[in-house]
């Protein structure tokens, strides 16, 4: 990004009370006329394996991003969860028994 466009948008200091202030910084730039590129660059982050408390508040961090930067897809997310599917169909099965027939006529394997 070129200085003038930098200052154009009024620098990074607006953006340092926002959550997804990646987002905030691409939404001004493009809105001041800018242009965004996504690199062809692949870039490979490794970490040492994290716990199950530091995935969860990764997870929570990443929801409430998505939350916040785009409301509808946070809303909508909720027909594509894996787990959420699986569960109501256990809830609304009368009986549970029942399910592993079903489960079995439905496998590929």
């Amino acid at each position: 990004m070129p200085a003038s466009m930098l200052r154009q948008i009024g620098g990074f200091a607006p953006l340092a009370d926002y959550l997804a202030d990646d987002y905030e910084l691409g939404r001004n730039i493009a809105r001041a006329g800018g242009r965004i590129e996504l690199s062809g660059a692949v870039v490979d982050c490794r970490e040492a394996p994290a716990g199950w408390k530091e995935v969860w508040k990764h997870q929570l961090r990443w929801a409430r991003t998505i939350r916040v930067c785009r409301p509808w897809a946070y809303f909508a997310s909720v027909l594509g969860n894996a787990t959420l599917w699986p569960l109501l169909w256990l809830v609304a099965a009368k009986d549970p028994r029942r399910l592993r027939f079903v489960w079995r006529r439905c496998s590929f394997g």
